[in-house]
């Protein structure tokens, strides 16, 4: 049996660049060293790696297609592969896979295609009562899952007992038990990236803070103990979190800086410290082996477990930079959304990490159901005080109802997303994950949509101008790193995407001749 994996193109809005979209397919490569681990004959095709520069406009939405079009993907399927097994992360994609999994259905009719990912777990329903392209929905964590299915097509089994996945069954969608997450994460072979681009992504600095040479992504952990109402994750991983053997990951680090000659680990842990003796313990280790390596975390950090002590000791063992996921200045919004965090804390962390050296995001979110224009304002007051206190970046961002998670059920029951066909819901599920500037939502009833535009730029502006004003010279650091196209914020990526046009036409071989 051979199997073919896909990781789709990202779909950006015309004008809209991706921060992250220069990052290797963990999760593919994680099901391929399963593959590999159970001797399957499989191929990767990886259309973003695999096309890392190149975009193509979109005729039916405003929008570009990043990586592979839907018909190179499918004229690199082998042509005796049994099964097709597509990558589905992000809602806002779902608008172009929909015509992958035509086109793969029409030169492969009796091929079997499992749809896995965040999305597919959230809307497993909508896309099988819908697309009869898709014959299985794998439901959550998919290693486990997909061997399962693949030895019940081997053996020409039922697949009714086995958890975690939905599928049709007399025009009926059924969804099995759920599966228990894995709790030994060391029983999962690592990461298999030889049949993936990984020098394209190491050459392409395509992401915030990814200015260090030869990154690759990791992850220490899985899971999220916590139950934020806009986010998606317990839908997905459960409320489990789950760290790996520690020496299991430091032999990892050595294998990767070993065999890709790896510089810079980037953690895409969905929160990464919760346990504090486990962070103390991995640290200390990095610090003992010497390894030449740095690290970071990109992905919104909660705070709780932090205190100086820890930044000193996360710095020692050469983390550089992390994201914090304040998400709001307001202690209302904060608890309305299940967010168990103080205001002061993460201020307080704030002002250590930049004493410390650390490069620090932050993340701020407006438009939120039940916000106030009181609350608004705690918001911007708290970006100010983190530029103050030394944050070197923020990202404010618009609300966005995520399938799958607690609020888009909420406004879906509420009949306040009032979508009545499919193609109005899929445009929606496109503008709304992408958090395009040129579709301001806000679903607030005291914040207007252009309120919430006033606030996004207002707050953003305010935020470099302050920090400049505060640190003169990040001025001159934000000039050296434009000019020599290695950004380390938000803004300076901006500039240097604006700058790419003048780069080329100086750097073109003109004659005058």
């Amino acid at each position: 049996m051979h199997i073919t994996l896909i990781r789709p193109p990202f779909i950006i809005p015309k004008g809209l660049q991706r921060g992250s979209a220069a990052i290797p397919p963990i999760g593919i490569a994680y099901l391929a060293a399963v593959l590999k681990a159970n001797d399957y004959d499989y191929d990767v095709i990886d259309s973003v790696g695999e096309k890392i520069a190149g975009s193509e406009p979109l005729s039916f939405i405003d929008a570009e297609v990043s990586g592979l079009t839907n018909s190179e993907i499918v004229s690199n399927i082998p042509h005796h592969t049994n099964v097709i097994g597509i990558s589905s992360m992000f809602a806002n994609d779902w608008i172009y896979i929909k015509e992958l999994l035509h086109q793969c259905k029409e030169h492969f009719p009796s091929v079997k295609i499992i749809l896995g990912g965040e999305y597919p777990t959230a809307d497993y329903e909508y896309i099988l009562k819908n697309y009869h392209e898709v014959d299985f929905c794998v439901l959550g964590e998919g290693e486990e899952t997909l061997l399962e299915l693949l030895k019940a097509f081997e053996e020409q089994k039922s697949w009714i007992d086995i958890t975690g996945i939905a599928f049709r069954k007399n025009k009926e969608v059924i969804k099995t038990g759920p599966r228990k997450r894995v709790s030994n994460l060391e029983s999962i072979p690592w990461p298999d990236w030889s049949k993936i681009p990984l020098e394209e992504y190491m050459r392409t600095s395509g992401s915030y803070y990814a200015v260090e040479e030869r990154s690759m992504p990791m992850l220490g952990s899985r899971g999220c103990p916590y139950s934020c109402t806009f986010c998606s994750s317990p839908n997905m991983w459960t409320t489990r979190w789950v760290a790996r053997d520690i020496e299991n990951l430091i032999a990892e680090i050595k294998h990767n800086i070993k065999t890709y000659n790896v510089k810079h680990i980037r953690f895409f842990d969905l929160t990464a410290i919760i346990n504090k003796k486990w962070t103390e313990q991995f640290c200390n280790r990095l610090i003992e082996e010497d390894l030449p390596i740095t690290w970071s975390l990109p992905v919104g950090t909660r705070t709780e477990a932090v205190n100086y002590e820890l930044l000193s000791l996360l710095k020692r063992s050469g983390c550089l930079s992390m994201d914090l996921s304040a998400e709001s200045g307001s202690p209302e919004t904060l608890k309305r959304i299940k967010k168990r965090l103080s205001v002061d804390h993460i201020l307080g962390i704030i002002r250590s990490a930049a004493k410390l050296g650390f490069k620090i995001r932050v993340n701020v979110i407006y438009g939120l159901p039940g916000q106030t224009k009181s609350e608004a304002w705690q918001n911007f007051v708290f970006i100010l005080q983190a530029a103050i206190f030394g944050a070197n970046d923020i990202a404010c961002m618009q609300f966005a109802p995520y399938p799958g998670s607690e609020l888009f059920d909420e406004l879906k029951n509420e009949a306040k997303l009032n979508l009545k066909t499919n193609e109005e819901y899929e445009l929606f599920l496109h503008k709304n994950i992408n958090n395009s500037l040129k579709h301001f939502k806000s679903w607030s009833d005291d914040i207007s949509d252009w309120q919430l535009g006033l606030l996004f730029f207002f707050s953003t502006i305010c935020f470099y101008l302050l920090g400049f004003l505060c640190r003169p010279l990040r001025i001159i650091h934000l000039l050296l790193r434009t000019l020599s196209n290695r950004p380390h914020t938000m803004f300076e990526f901006f500039i240097c995407n604006h700058l790419r046009p003048i780069r080329k036409y100086f750097s073109s071989d003109i004659s005058f001749r």
